[in-house]
């Protein structure tokens, strides 16, 4: 999304980006083998290296504090105004906003379907990924592109076997899938993947010690 805006382009002309890792801040969002419109994105972006390798990362990796951030305030408010509605009991137009014919109406249905927008953003955004991801898991990826799926490590690219990790991966109808072989992971970001699967292995090793100290209860 953040590499269409910035060249102004729809983002279903971005292919190949990689997300991988942890669901995280130490995802990395690797776009050494991405393309726009069919040219490599570190070409079509050369005059923003700087923001590529910097404010292109940390927005993608603190997305998600973000989203929950702006909920967090926004959700008391969106409750705030369903409930207001819901006294007042108002004829509800097709998007569930009050329909009125009064100016001053209109503008508070517009206020309200920008706070209902911003509160339910996370919801949305996680809506449409899990439609997405089951329709390449389920149809197949396209010839020539991957996507990024959290799976089941088996040790490609240098990470630790058993890990749940995000890997960019080939798809096929029914469900199947494989990890991309072969692709060149440069020491900047062969670091980057080594400290998101740091993070996962520790993550792990904590869950099985909570699960342990259950099992004693």
């Amino acid at each position: 999304m953040h590499v269409a805006e910035r060249l102004g382009v729809h983002v279903t002309a971005v292919k190949n980006v990689i997300i991988w890792g942890n669901h995280s801040s130490t995802q990395y969002p690797d776009v050494s083998h991405g393309t726009v419109e069919g040219r490599p994105i570190k070409e079509a972006l050369a005059d923003s290296a700087e923001w590529l390798e910097g404010e292109f990362v940390t927005t993608v990796q603190q997305r998600g504090a973000a989203i929950i951030k702006v909920r967090g305030v926004w959700g008391f408010v969106l409750l705030q105004l369903r409930m207001e509605g819901r006294r007042r009991g108002p004829e509800r137009d097709a998007g569930g906003c009050s329909s009125s014919s009064s100016s001053s109406s209109s503008s508070s249905s517009s206020n309200n379907n920008s706070v209902r927008a911003r509160g339910l953003s996370s919801a949305m955004s996680a809506a449409s990924s899990a439609c997405d991801h089951v329709r390449d898991w389920l149809l197949g990826t396209a010839p020539g592109t991957w996507v990024s799926m959290g799976v089941y490590s088996d040790g490609s690219y240098g990470q630790p076997a058993g890990l749940v990790y995000s890997y960019p991966v080939t798809t096929e109808a029914g469900g199947k899938w494989k990890i991309v072989q072969g692709l060149e992971i440069d020491a900047k970001s062969a670091e980057k993947l080594r400290i998101t699967a740091e993070e996962l292995s520790e993550e792990r090793e904590l869950a099985l010690e909570c699960i342990a100290e259950a099992g004693k209860a």
